[in-house]
């Protein structure tokens, strides 16, 4: 890795900043710093990673706001410690002048992540980083948008009141505090007032149910407190990114932080990762059993504030006043200050039937509302007992509406308003005349028109004239969430879930009989093959928002078992895997039952030469949008995150050129062909014994298991453009070959050019006379349309290089290299095998 000389220049040794403390100066860590993973001593080179205190730039950072220096964090320690950590890396942004909500940026490589520290650290911008997992990837993520752990940690404020002043409580972390957790922590951060102690997990925890983020969060805190870190275990943390400038808040200087800002930097890493079950080791021996505390009374009673959670997100779409509030409008207040907003939105939560708790986490990340929240529990107390507020009582009309909005949503698809159907597999769009019929037998007790008595009323039409109707400005596909609140995803999610505190090597074991068959049927027992394969379909489920631009080609004989792979990921897909087997459902003009899609099969769809077809092909596979077009509704763009996977008997699959980049071609291998047992071990182990498929509420332990072992491998280095080269890549690229590309290498393939033996030598060949040969080769072959001279000319000096000669009183000839020569050139510039 490139190492970059430290930006820290304003502090010579000696010139001490005002927040720089005497614990900074002396205090050396024991043993190695950086490890030979994050580049070994030349990491160290420069001094941007040492054992020694690293100077807070405080003189450097003013002139820096004002735009007097180019730069003031330290590059080179956000370099390392990247690296440390490894891509894509979530980095986020809070501007320590104003209360104001997190804005994060996922970046793919490190180049990005210093582009954004640079852009932001300078504008007194604090930067963050994600330690674990998320679905999301341009906002900050809540507690669902987690789906795995790779850290846990004790995050170690100053205790200013144990230790009387900043300095002393500073003093005592970068001292006592470090000699503690240096020798067991993974890595150890100065925020710049604190210390981040991490310990990486061996394994990537999947967290996707809400009992998987109670164990987690459970550890979380255990370690945390176990370290001095108690207050900081909720999963979907973010932390200081070391090498950049920990700007003061409002909030911190109240509590008597420095008003300079400090850098923060990495102290301490080692390559130490551990299980739960090395986790619970370093943890001191339990207490006594006692009375459950309230803390632990309140978590038991609460045990649904997840599922709360969600219905406060589904909510939000239907109900028009708790959305106008929860976007920070006044309307309706007396008083507009920050504490009054948050009793509104508590009092119209607590309205709706939320807990206490839930109240909390909901209103935890708002952006509006008053400072009072940093106080903690005894604000949220203050709230609760201030509250007045008291369930709202339903009518007829509400709860039809209410029963009517889980299933149905009202959206604006271009110049057109559908109605979304749930229930629907995948989800459908309806003409409101459509939705209008389905409902025409069913009624609802509605208000009269003076208010005096109840009458019959269609519920279709109460529902789309209902202010709490739930509705939508346009619709999205984003796997990977982060989608405005007025815009509906088509994501519905994987069909099963991963198991949670399996290893890597436990799930293997589980479904290895698929894994084999990917490595020994498709790929051949070739592991380069098989290595990106995987990752290939690793890369789907880890990344399903970023479209690789890479399609997979398998050809085989019949029943050898070629389609049993996209048959298997198929199943973990449910509504967002398409099969398609005629071309026209492909690129034909109709494509609704793309918009959905993460995966694209094509079983047996021939492209025989139409090149509008293949042109709207290699399109679909490459582009990040598609054009979304249904029977009698405008077109709308749309984002695409589809691959494609054609499986085939036939020769031609896919139109591959010379220079193709977007195939993955494999020839399946044929040693199962019609083998029922062999097929059937695979079904039993994914989905249970003799079954075939999954079914909702059926456990399928090996498609968990291969769910978890995809989520799981490591895609660090993995580059989904880096495609290997084939022998079925070049079977396709001959297949591809244009009429008189195939007659030049039929003539290879004959070893004869103009009906003489082509051998070592050859002479020359009259340039017509080839040319005549052509058009009789087309005639035989019953091909129309071929190409004139010229043309042909430029592709025997693209394919061979021959140069022209004109012996006196002859014709313009070709001089023919011999057949060996000829033979490596074609292969080269076609990049093509012939056949000997």
């Amino acid at each position: 890795m490139t190492q970059h000389a430290s930006i820290n220049r304003a502090n010579p040794r000696g010139a001490m900043p005002p927040n720089f403390t005497a614990a900074d100066a002396s205090h050396d860590f024991p043993g190695p710093i950086c490890s030979s993973e994050t580049g070994g001593p030349e990491a160290l080179a420069d001094g941007s990673v040492t054992g020694e205190r690293l100077h807070s730039v405080a003189g450097v950072v003013d002139r820096a706001a004002d735009g007097k220096v180019d730069m003031s964090f330290d590059e080179a320690q956000v370099r390392v410690f990247v690296s440390l950590i490894g891509l894509p890396c979530m980095v986020l942004r809070i501007d320590a002048t104003q209360p104001s909500a997190p804005h994060a940026r996922t970046c793919a490589t490190i180049d990005e992540v210093v582009a954004s520290v640079r852009e932001w650290n300078p504008k007194k911008w604090n930067i963050y980083w994600l330690p674990n997992v998320a679905t999301v990837v341009d906002k900050k993520p809540t507690k669902q948008n987690i789906v795995t752990a790779r850290h846990v940690w004790a995050d170690c404020d100053p205790d200013i009141k144990q230790h009387s002043t900043y300095e002393a409580a500073r003093q005592h972390l970068l001292t006592t505090h470090a000699d503690k957790l240096a020798p067991i922590a993974s890595f150890v951060i100065d925020s710049g007032n604190g210390l981040q102690a991490f310990f990486k997990l061996t394994e990537q925890l999947p967290l996707l149910l809400h009992g998987d983020y109670e164990k987690y969060e459970a550890v979380n805190k255990q370690i945390g407190e176990a370290f001095d870190g108690p207050s900081t275990y909720n999963c979907d943390r973010i932390m200081r990114l070391p090498g950049t400038l920990n700007w003061p808040t409002a909030a911190k200087l109240e509590k008597g932080y420095p008003k300079e800002p400090s850098l923060s930097r990495l102290l301490t890493l080692s390559d130490r990762a551990y299980s739960l079950e090395d986790l619970a080791k370093l943890l001191p021996p339990p207490k006594p059993a006692t009375a459950p505390s309230k803390s632990e009374t309140v978590s038991a009673r609460t045990a649904d504030v997840a599922d709360q959670l969600q219905r406060f997100n589904a909510l939000l779409a239907s109900d028009h006043t708790l959305r106008t509030r929860w976007k920070g409008s006044t309307e309706g207040l007396h008083d507009t200050s920050g504490s009054a907003m948050d009793m509104s939105l508590y009092g119209l939560l607590v309205a709706r039937g939320f807990s206490h708790d839930a109240i909390v986490e909901i209103m935890a990340d708002w952006e509006h509302g008053g400072k009072g929240r940093e106080q903690g529990e005894r604000y949220w107390d203050r709230l609760k007992d201030n509250t007045k507020a008291t369930l709202l009582a339903h009518t007829a009309m509400d709860t039809a509406v209410a029963k009517l909005n889980e299933r149905f949503a009202l959206v604006t698809v271009g110049g057109s308003v559908l109605v979304l159907d749930e229930e629907s597999t995948p989800v459908n769009m309806l003409k409101v005349e459509a939705f209008r019929l389905l409902m025409a037998n069913r009624t609802v007790d509605v208000p009269t028109a003076n208010g005096n008595g109840i009458k019959k009323a269609p519920v279709a039409e109460a529902w789309l004239k209902h202010r709490d109707r739930r509705a939508y400005n346009r619709i999205e596909f984003a796997p990977g969430g982060g989608v405005p609140e007025d815009t509906y995803n088509l994501f519905r999610g994987w069909t099963v879930e991963p198991c949670f505190g399996m290893t890597l090597e436990q799930a293997t074991n589980n479904c290895d009989l698929f894994l084999t068959h990917l490595q020994e049927n498709l790929c051949r027992g070739n592991q380069e093959l098989y290595k990106y394969l995987i990752r290939w379909y690793a890369h789907l489920f880890q990344q399903p928002g970023h479209k690789p631009g890479v399609a997979i080609a398998v050809s085989g004989e019949k029943g050898v078992g070629k389609s049993k792979v996209t048959e298997v990921i198929a199943e973990l897909l449910g509504p967002h895997a398409l099969t398609v087997s005629q071309r026209s459902h492909l690129t034909g003009q109709f494509n609704a039952h793309q918009a959905q899609a993460l995966l694209i099969v094509a079983e047996e769809a021939v492209w025989a030469g139409d090149k509008q077809a293949e042109g709207a092909l290699k399109q679909m596979i490459t582009s990040p949008t598609m054009t979304l077009e249904r029977k009698g509704v405008d077109a709308v763009p749309l984002k695409s995150c589809a691959r494609f996977v054609m499986n085939s008997n036939a020769e031609w699959i896919f139109p591959a050129s010379a220079d193709e980049r977007r195939l993955f071609a494999l020839d399946c291998g044929s040693d199962h062909k019609q083998d029922d047992e062999y097929f059937k071990a695979i079904d039993d182990q994914l989905y249970g014994p003799g079954l075939t498929s999954h079914k909702p509420g059926q456990d399928s332990p090996g498609l968990r298991a291969l769910l978890t072992y995809l989520l799981g491998l490591d895609l660090t280095d993995f580059n989904v453009r880096r495609v290997p080269e084939t022998d079925a890549l070049k079977a396709q690229r001959a297949a591809s070959l244009d009429p008189h590309e195939q007659f030049l290498k039929d003539c290879l393939e004959s070893h004869e050019i103009c009906g003489t033996s082509w051998g070592k030598n050859a002479p020359p060949v009259p340039k017509r006379e080839l040319h005549d040969a052509y058009l009789s080769y087309m005639r035989n072959h019953r091909r129309s349309y071929p190409v004139a001279q010229e043309t042909f000319a430029k592709t025997i000096k693209r394919a061979f290089g021959w140069r022209t000669c004109q012996p006196r009183g002859k014709q313009r000839a070709w001089m023919v290299e011999g057949w060996n020569e000829s033979r490596a050139a074609f292969e080269a510039a076609m990049k093509v095998k012939i056949e000997d």
